[in-house]
């Protein structure tokens, strides 16, 4: 089985059980977490939604989509349930990985939102559901012009701000939005330029983890 495709099944079993926040706990909603794991996480829950949307993408399989669409569509509205004034959805649920400073109109939420979005669009599509599609698909453009705009992109810098009213420009929020190509396409290339000069001897140093070496998102973009 291609190995994209097993770590998007890996991300949909073991973060798709719960919806709404709940999510990397792996214990029923409720049980103490045992100090392993989170129920607090606004990121892995968007995370688990880029898990089930990528399995229809790499195998088109429409039996799988119509049972798991009703599940879907809840955990994502959850999410665009939490878009603020500014046009951006506002992180409240703020445990996460390899970051501090997590929480409010974060970069790397607003990007994966504007992806599943995206991918949510084209699945209501195949489901022959204009509803939904046309929902999904304005709910990505507002998204996308949102994170685009100078109240997220610093022109000077060639990135991405942690968040509106931030100095910070993180490794994970600019690393997701180049993947999944929510930077306006003439930017591109000044993100991974910009991504490129946090390089270290031993990997990439992280501006968001106080300059610490995470490279889970270069894992996932080479795999």
């Amino acid at each position: 089985m291609n190995i994209i495709l097993v770590m998007y099944i890996y991300i949909y079993i073991y973060m798709f059980s719960y919806v709404g926040p709940e999510v990397f706990c792996q214990k029923p909603l409720g049980e103490d977490c045992g100090g392993v794991g989170s129920w607090i996480s606004d990121t892995y829950h968007l995370w688990a939604l880029v898990g089930a949307t990528s399995i229809f993408t790499h195998t088109g399989n429409m039996t799988w989509l119509a049972s798991a669409w009703p599940h879907l569509t809840l955990g994502i509205d959850h999410s665009l349930s939490k878009i603020g004034d500014q046009g951006l959805m506002v992180v409240d649920q703020r445990a996460d990985w390899q970051r501090g400073g997590q929480g409010g109109a974060n970069s790397v939420a607003n990007v994966l939102l504007t992806h599943i979005t995206s991918e949510a669009a084209r699945m209501a599509k195949a489901l022959n559901d204009p509803a939904s599609q046309a929902k999904y698909a304005n709910a990505s453009s507002a998204l996308s012009a949102a994170l685009n705009s100078p109240l997220m992109w610093d022109d000077d810098k060639g990135a991405f701000k942690d968040n509106p009213d931030s100095t910070l420009y993180p490794q994970d929020g600019n690393s997701v939005a180049l993947w999944f190509g929510v930077v306006n396409a003439s930017n591109a290339g000044r993100v991974s330029d910009y991504l490129s000069s946090n390089w270290v001897e031993l990997g990439s140093a992280s501006p968001e983890w106080s300059g610490n070496i995470g490279n889970s998102m270069c894992v996932c973009v080479c795999l």
